[in-house]
């Protein structure tokens, strides 16, 4: 749940785009055609405020199984047929990688160096990310 929360509010890939292969109607009644390229903000989606209640909050509960809603508000790695293909390798080397550093660290953001997020082809720190990072005795 702390990792999907955690790819909800940081998307690796913020934005996609895709060709429509039909009209689309939209809600209003405006009509995109067929063949135009359409962008979509990941980003933006998932921390829209009429899906998500207090979206720029971390909450790891949201993804608890007793909560449902559509699966096409969260796609940190995108949807459908075009999605990631290396996303169920991604996540278990996110899982490995976690349990290994918190294993033998306690990790803490540096506060005089807050992360700024910048938005490219993929989503990083425009300022780096600096931690102060401390091993576990035992």
């Amino acid at each position: 749940m702390c990792l999907q929360e955690s790819m909800r509010l940081y998307p690796p890939v913020p934005n996609i785009s895709r060709f429509t292969e039909k009209p689309i109607a939209l809600p209003e009644g405006r009509l995109i055609p067929e063949g135009v390229r359409v962008g979509v903000s990941i980003f933006a989606l998932q921390r829209h405020p009429d899906i998500w209640a207090k979206p720029d909050e971390y909450d790891p509960l949201r993804f608890s199984k007793d909560v449902t809603r559509s699966s096409i508000y969260y796609m940190p790695f995108s949807i459908g047929p075009r999605n990631c293909i290396g996303q169920q390798f991604a996540y278990t080397q996110i899982r490995i990688v976690v349990a290994m550093i918190l294993r033998r660290f306690r990790l803490s953001l540096d506060p005089d160096r807050e992360a700024e997020p910048e938005i490219a082809l993929i989503l990083r720190s425009k300022n780096g990310l600096y931690l102060k990072i401390q091993a576990i005795s035992g």
